[in-house]
């Protein structure tokens, strides 16, 4: 019997000395983790606010617009010659 109720102190002393070394508060470390990453992405933002309304292009009619589009439309319409594959045997 004295034996067990030593065991059952001894057991409780440990638990204590561990409860003793553990930590119940937190650390500059773990107040601040993630800070680093979340500035860093807003430095990388190009424009933070939204950028004010700016005003419409002058000297640019709908015509020459028009005529630029169909041109650059018209450019991919080109027909893309077939590859050719040279084999050569050392010949």
């Amino acid at each position: 019997m004295k034996k067990r109720i030593g065991t059952i102190g001894m057991i409780a002393l440990a638990a204590v000395i561990c409860m003793g070394c553990a930590q119940f508060y937190s650390t500059p470390l773990e107040e601040n983790w993630g800070q680093a990453y979340h500035s860093t992405l807003q430095s990388q933002k190009v424009y933070p606010q939204k950028p004010a309304p700016t005003a419409s292009v002058e000297g640019h009619d709908g015509v020459a617009a028009a005529t630029a589009k169909a041109k650059y439309r018209d450019s991919f319409k080109k027909a893309v010659p077939p590859p050719v594959y040279n084999i050569s045997f050392g010949l």
